[in-house]
Order: structure tokens, then sequence, then C-alpha cells
């Protein structure tokens, strides 16, 4: 099998979605049953719902009485500590202020100052102590009645959002970008098939230094879904899996001009690293096509052709070091390693 580098760029712009809702999957394949399970645990969540909520509102019941009980003794704890410390200090200003003479009065004065200073200290510390924890209750105190009165409408509300994710789940499903992602995953596993001495690229972003011509229009930078790298050269594969409204419909990029800049722009850049390699271009269709202009040199395949119209290529093959370079170089624009 081929060594296989990365993972298709649509399908990972999907997973993100997908774990936004909780969906871990690692195959679109997955997204079905995931949407399957969760209709058919739909109607036992709701029904447990209530009870959730009535649990959720006696657990925090028992933290607020725990929380009273436990800020209660540290209160008096730090109130009796702090007692004790004041008690020293009143005995020292006592002291303090029994002493007499001229310079001794001088120098008690700022010592006195000092100490009262401690004494404020002490008593501002277990003030701050004791609001914090007041505080804590208040906040505590307010959650329980909060989630008392409201119970019903936080039912509802996550009822709502049992409906939402079932709901945004199907969506991604059904959406054009889980059909494009399919069909790159798709793609990918055909392509792995390919002979051990081939290496496969996937979501591959190409970037040059300059800004470029081709076809009249400026080139600096292109995606491509998948580039395969043999012996024989560096094969360009965008992937479609359009139906017939939409090309009907024209409401998109030409997709030979898309895979033709890509290839140019591949070609550019491999020769500005003084790497010698045959690049060629591909679009591997699982649907509908637009008609190819006649001056587009791109080969148009369904997946099951694809390893065998790359193997077919006889050219002089790549010698090792010339092989390793171009894969060190394509391995660089892999965008999760970039």
């Amino acid at each position: 099998m081929a060594t296989v580098i990365g993972t298709s760029g649509a399908w990972r712009q999907v997973s993100r979605k997908l774990q936004s809702l909780g969906v871990h999957a690692s195959h679109p394949r997955e997204v079905q049953g995931e949407l399957a399970q969760r209709r058919a645990l739909y109607e036992e969540q709701v029904a447990r719902l209530p009870v959730q909520v009535r649990r959720e509102l006696a657990d925090l019941e028992t933290q607020l009485q725990n929380l009273r009980t436990d800020s209660e003794s540290r209160m008096a704890s730090r109130r009796c500590a702090m007692e004790r410390e004041v008690a020293q200090v009143d005995r020292q200003i006592r002291v303090l202020q029994a002493e007499s003479g001229g310079l001794r009065g001088l120098l008690n004065m700022a010592r006195l100052s000092l100490v009262s200073a401690k004494k404020k200290s002490l008593e501002m510390e277990l003030h701050r102590f004791c609001n914090a924890r007041y505080e804590e209750i208040a906040n505590l105190q307010c959650q329980v009645e909060r989630t008392r009165r409201d119970h019903d409408m936080i039912v509802d509300q996550r009822r709502y959002d049992l409906d939402r994710c079932i709901s945004d789940l199907r969506a991604i499903a059904l959406s054009g970008e889980m059909a494009g992602a399919s069909a790159e995953i798709e793609i990918i596993d055909v392509l792995s098939m390919l002979p051990a001495h081939c290496v496969v690229l996937n979501d591959v972003r190409l970037e040059a230094e300059r800004f470029m011509r081709f076809a009249g229009h400026p080139l600096q930078s292109a995606q491509i879904d998948h580039v395969v790298l043999t012996p024989q050269g560096v094969f360009v594969i965008e992937v479609k899996r359009w139906s017939a409204e939409f090309v009907d419909s024209q409401n998109y990029h030409d997709p030979f001009k898309q895979v033709s800049r890509a290839r140019y722009l591949c070609q550019t850049l491999l020769r500005d690293h003084q790497l010698a390699c045959k690049v060629r271009s591909l679009i591997a269709t699982q649907g509908k096509m637009p008609e190819k202009p006649p001056d587009q040199y791109v080969k148009i395949l369904s997946a099951q052709e694809l390893t065998r119209y790359i193997l077919w290529f006889k050219d002089p093959p790549l010698t090792d070091s010339e092989f390793r370079a171009v894969r060190r170089f394509l391995e660089s624009s892999v965008c999760h390693l970039t």
C-alpha cells in the first residue's frame, strides 16, 4: 500500500463542525449512524430531562447547605484566631502607651502607629474573608432559587437544544460539504491502494514567494485536494462530486482552470527548487462534470480509474535522491504539517 500523509481538508472542516455538536467521527460514514442513534434515543432523553433538572436542584441544595456549614466553621475559626492576635496587639499598645519619657515617647509613637496598622490589617483581612464567603453563599443561593423557579423553562431549553443538535447534525449529513468530504475520503481510500513506492499527500497548499501569471491572471497560491508522487512524476488531483442540477446552474468556479493553475504552480515551484519532475493534472469525479474546454489538458477519471491511469505512465523514473527531494518539498506543504 502507498504511504498516505494528511487527510481530507473538507473532512477536517466537517469534523470541526461535528465536534461542536459533541460528535467525534473518524469517517463520514459514521455520521449517519450517529444521527440515527440520536433520533432513536430522543424520546428517552426528553423523558429524562425533568428528572435530571430535579436531581441537579437537589445537588445544588446540598452544596448550599454544605457551603453554609463549612463557611460558618471557617469564619468562626478565623474570627477566633484574629481575636487572639488582636488581643496580643492590644497588650502591646497598652505597654507602649504606659511608657514615658521624651525620647521613649517619640519612639513609641512610631511603634504605636505600626502596631495599630497591624490590628487594622487583621480586622480587614477577616472582613474580606467573611465577605467572600457570604458572596459565594449568595451566588449559590441565587442559582438554587433560579433553578427552582425556572424548572420548566430549563427543561424546555434542553429539549430545544436536543432538537437543534439533531437538526444541525442532519443538515451537516446532507450538506454539500459532507458530500465533498465523503468523496475526498473515498479517493484517499482508493489512492492508498497504490504500490508501496507511491506517496499520497492530502490537503496540500502550495504558495510561492512571488506572484506569477497563468492564463493572464495572477497566481501565487493553490490548495490541492490530493497529490500523488510516483517514480514517474507528480499527479495533482481535484475531487468533484457535483449533481447535474449544480452543473446546470453554472454557479461554480471552473474546475479545469482550478486544477490547471495548481499543476502550473506545482511545476514552477519544483523547478524553482531545481527539481525536474513531470506534473500532471487530474479530476476525480463521482458525478456530473461540465464539458471540458478544448484547450484544457486535464484528465477526467472516475475513482475506479485513478490507480490504473496513474500506474500507466512509463516515463524515465526519478532517481532515489530526486524522489526524496520532491517528497520533502510536497510534505512541507501538507496543511496539517505546516
